[in-house]
């Protein structure tokens, strides 16, 4: 008889926190892959990839160079004259740490440029998201990332995307 009486208490506190739950509407949005998936956001990449398009060409002339220098010294390395195994390890070693300054350059240089750019549109950001809680009666919204399960209807990911390329 216990155990029944607590089974009927499980169940009528699952049906209650249910009810609680689709009372409160809980929603889940994850606001950067929203923006980042705005048309928005694919003509400020298309922008970025030409901005840092001279320097992501210089890394992959580099990258080639390396590859090669270090195929020579592997192949020739060993019948060279001393002198110039160390003027093309010197070489290669300059090389090398060109790309990577340049890398680090580049990728401080796009990550920067994108913070910018969430920066840019955050006022529109939390407009178009104060519509949607407006329209849809959301109460509560989670940041998308730190669910384990969310049920497709729950997720405002998309309409949040729809309303960024609706906006102008």
């Amino acid at each position: 008889m216990m155990k029944t009486w607590a089974s009927a208490m499980l169940v009528g506190m699952g049906l209650s926190l249910a009810s609680v739950a689709h009372a409160i509407d809980v929603v889940v949005l994850d606001v950067p892959q929203a923006l980042f998936s705005s048309e928005r956001a694919k003509t400020f990449m298309k922008g970025l990839d030409k901005e840092f398009s001279d320097s992501e060409g210089r890394l992959e002339r580099l990258a080639r160079d390396i590859q090669s220098g270090q195929q020579q010294l592997q192949k020739d390395g060993s019948v060279m004259k001393d002198t110039d195994r160390r003027k093309t390890e010197q070489s290669l070693q300059d090389k090398v740490s060109e790309y990577r300054f340049l890398q680090q350059k580049v990728q401080s240089g796009r990550a920067d440029r994108q913070q910018e750019f969430l920066d840019n549109n955050r006022a529109l950001l939390d407009k178009l998201i104060r519509q949607m809680i407006d329209q849809k009666n959301i109460k509560v919204i989670l940041n998308k990332q730190g669910t384990v399960y969310v049920a497709p209807d729950a997720d405002m990911t998309k309409t949040l995307v729809d309303l960024l390329n609706k906006s102008k």
